[in-house]
């Protein structure tokens, strides 16, 4: 555990000092911003379920009681927490991209970029 916390603050002072910091602040930012507006729209489409589900629910207490659409919600959480790191791949992943491509040339500036094969072996290996 200790190695793998000072490798992460090596990590980190790296980050800061080679000039990846706009990267790291505006993917922070953007993933940010992606988690509150996705809790907000599950929240907002939960109540909307809850009140349709409640319709055909035969229990008398669905439609009455908040606790249907906590329930709900909390269930939709669940699905968030567990497909969120996904969905910011897939957002992200242009600008995680070129972080990638500036720390492995700040990392060993002697190398050339990808050749076309290679790019496109990376694309048919990212999709699958």
């Amino acid at each position: 555990m200790y190695t793998g916390l000072k490798y992460f603050l090596q990590a980190w002072s790296y980050l800061f000092h080679s000039g990846l910091r706009r990267y790291f602040i505006f993917s922070a930012l953007a993933s940010l911003s992606l988690f509150v507006f996705l809790t907000w729209g599950i929240v907002g489409a939960s109540d909307v379920v809850a009140g349709w589900m409640s319709e055909w629910i035969p229990w008398s207490w669905s439609g009455e009681s908040a606790l249907f659409q906590w329930i709900l919600s909390l269930l939709s959480f669940v699905f968030l927490f567990g497909v969120y790191k996904y969905i910011v791949l897939i957002v992200l992943g242009p600008i995680l991209s070129l972080l990638s491509e500036r720390q492995e040339h700040i990392i060993s500036p002697h190398k050339k970029g990808r050749k076309v094969p290679g790019m496109f072996i990376g694309l048919i290996r990212g999709i699958r």
